[in-house]
């Protein structure tokens, strides 16, 4: 049987010992010359291509020194991984490398990294690609399509199906990946960086591509360029790769400088605009004996669905925190999410509960399709301040239901929020459509006021500032139903002493009729969540009562104290 096309040039070696030969001892013994060996379909849908070994009745795919030889997994005959290694050890159902530099391909963008343990399992069709988190695999997964970092232990894919896993080996008590935007900036971490060295190994980069023009060279090259030894310079790049600033090809010791190096110069420096978003992701072990996943992608749709997510800070200087229902979120394609739960913003004075909110991230707003309801909170009056110095809130005991709108967390070129002056007013919540106002609580006469019957209809409305406002800006026009008690009639809710919404508001001259025409009420009309009240005169047939103290519900009303007249 032939296995190549065409003859293949190269060295051989043999050695026969009296008695025969001993295939122990690895002859016949054959090198290729040159790299570029192809082999087509040496499984289905994998290819290999590079240097040539036979020792023995054994197949060694050698890549040299600069790690040629490459794996090519196909779906539809396109490749969608290729890892390339110095070495792969391919067996009857096995193809393996403790190092081999990965990059799963999803049209355009991918997924990559320079150092993973690579082992592909035929009679599976299974591909695992392992990460130890304190070597030269320490750097996290790039990903171009989602604009994220991602550092995991384990990525295993069946190659037949779409969904690729993301999470632990089997054994993990908990399993945990960190997620970090392609934009996040920490202060911390750009000083942690520098430790003792006299120029920041950024800036010492940023100075070699100036000097040189170029953004992908080799570690000889940028040691000679720095004056250190290149033992020292390999480690010192090894760490500014494992931090994500660098992609270091092992293989052919070079490097290619990352978007997130010039990032970090450019924040630092105040020219450039950043953002704080990373998060992690931990899910307790369900089953030992298989891998523990915290993350998958899917393929087709190329949605990256995260589970054990607790919380997102989206702006820590505009204080808007996440908080997904059961802990998943759906990242799309550049850091756009999707998720149900929580938005808490302004430092816990505006919080949002509902379903299927779409955070976008180039114009750094949420759309917020489906709020089951708004929970506002004021500062306490008079006003106290806990020990840091903040206001101490309390929340309004009336919640704003069927809510649709967008909350604008900062201006898109101000995700970092250092440019509050230039921007000021900031987060802004608006509302798209009509909202409602509820009395029904059982805590108000026992849920008397029906929400079929008795509703405040609020107009749009909008509030700005959401870190700094207060009770005194609270104002909601709209249209109050009463179940017939009043006539409907327009009004605004602010904020009661009661800390509930409500109004305070008088009559026409003429008094309003109620209960249908039953009766005439004149004077004053209070909502909040002490009930529907009145303070005045109401005028039945030939009776006349004036009370302080008029409690209205929809069948029925009561007087606390009053005086009547024939």
């Amino acid at each position: 049987k032939y296995i190549f096309k065409r003859p293949i040039i190269g060295s051989i070696k043999h050695k026969i010992d009296v008695g025969g030969y001993d295939k122990k001892r690895s002859y016949p013994y054959f090198k290729s010359k040159g790299k570029d060996v192809l082999l087509t379909e040496i499984f289905t849908d994998v290819d290999y291509k590079g240097g040539y070994i036979l020792k023995g009745k054994e197949f060694i795919a050698d890549g040299g020194d600069y790690a040629e030889a490459r794996i090519i997994l196909k779906r539809n005959g396109k490749p969608i991984i290729i890892a390339n290694a110095n070495r792969f050890s391919i067996g009857n159902d096995r193809i393996s490398s403790p190092l081999a530099s990965v990059k799963v391909f999803f049209d355009a963008d991918s997924i990559y990294h320079s150092a993973l343990k690579f082992t592909y399992i035929n009679s599976k069709r299974k591909l695992e690609l392992y990460r130890k988190r304190n070597s030269v695999s320490e750097s996290p997964l790039i990903n171009t399509y989602h604009q994220i970092t991602m550092d995991c232990e384990l990525l295993e894919w069946n190659i037949d199906e779409d969904m690729i896993f993301f999470g632990s080996l089997p054994g993990t008590s908990i399993s945990e990946i960190y997620i970090e935007s392609a934009n996040n900036y920490l202060e911390a971490k750009y000083q942690q960086l520098q430790g003792m060295d006299k120029i920041h190994p950024l800036i010492l980069i940023r100075n070699y591509i100036k000097d040189k023009g170029e953004e992908v060279f080799f570690v000889e090259d940028f040691a000679r360029f720095s004056s250190y030894p290149l033992s020292q310079i390999q480690h010192y790049l090894t760490n500014l790769s494992n931090k994500g600033f660098v992609y270091y090809d092992y293989g052919e010791q070079r490097i290619r400088v990352l978007a997130k190096l010039h990032n970090y110069l450019k924040a630092k420096s105040g020219k450039g605009d950043y953002d704080v978003i990373s998060f992690k992701s931990q899910v307790p072990a369900k089953n030992n004996t298989k891998m523990q996943i915290n993350s998958a992608l899917n393929l087709k749709t190329k949605d990256l669905n995260v589970l054990g997510v607790p919380e997102i800070i989206l702006s820590d200087s505009q204080k808007v925190y996440m908080f997904p229902s059961g802990g998943r979120i759906v990242i799309k394609q550049n850091r756009d999410f999707v998720f149900s739960g929580q938005i808490a913003a302004g430092n816990g004075r505006f919080n949002l509960f509902g379903k299927d909110f779409y955070f976008h991230y180039d114009s750094f707003w949420v759309d917020l399709n489906k709020i089951d309801s708004v929970q506002l909170s004021v500062p306490l009056i008079p006003i106290q301040r806990d020990m840091y110095g903040d206001e101490i809130l309390t929340k309004v005991k009336t919640v704003i239901e069927a809510v649709t709108g967008d909350l604008q967390i900062d201006h898109p070129t101000n995700k970092s929020g250092l440019r509050k002056d230039s921007f000021p007013g900031y987060p802004i919540f608006r509302s798209y459509k009509d909202s409602y106002v509820y009395y029904d609580k059982k805590s108000i006469y026992d849920g008397v006021y029906d929400r079929e019957r008795v509703s405040f209809h609020l107009q749009k409305f909008e509030i700005d500032s959401l870190e700094s406002f207060d009770g005194k800006g609270l104002i909601f026009p709209g249209t109050f139903e009463s179940a017939g008690i009043f006539p409907i009639f327009n009004d605004a809710l602010t904020l009661m002493d009661d800390y509930s919404l409500g109004f305070k508001r008088a009559t026409p001259e003429d008094g309003f009729d109620v209960y249908g025409g039953k009766a005439t009420y004149n004077n004053y009309i209070y909502l909040s969540n002490e009930g529907l009240k009145g303070d005045g005169k109401l005028e039945y047939l030939t009776s006349v009562t004036n009370s302080n103290e008029i409690y209205f519900f929809p069948d029925f009303f009561i007087c606390s104290s009053f005086l009547t007249f024939p």
